[in-house]
């Protein structure tokens, strides 16, 4: 039986940690794709008539449901149902 050296464990380990880090999912900058929660979308989103609103280009604010309400502190109101964060 061959004996495995330290650097074949250690080159071993090198390659599993690449490898976890390129399976690992990627955190969204913002959201892409929100769903439509009034008639219209929010400012910088298009309607794509399957109930959902779609972002071209890359956005970099995320947005959150106003749900009713108005928007809270340090959030501006968008349309669509949604706010932004200033």
């Amino acid at each position: 039986m061959r004996s495995v050296g330290c650097s074949t464990i250690a080159l071993l380990g090198f390659v599993i940690v690449i490898a976890l880090l390129l399976l690992e999912p990627v955190p969204a900058a913002a959201q892409r794709v929100v769903p439509r929660l009034n008639e219209d979308c929010p400012i910088g989103y298009a309607d794509t008539r399957n109930g959902r609103c779609c972002s071209f280009g890359r956005r970099v604010e995320r947005l959150k449901p106003r749900q009713g309400r108005d928007c809270p502190a340090q959030w501006i109101n968008v349309g669509g149902g949604y706010c932004k964060r200033e």
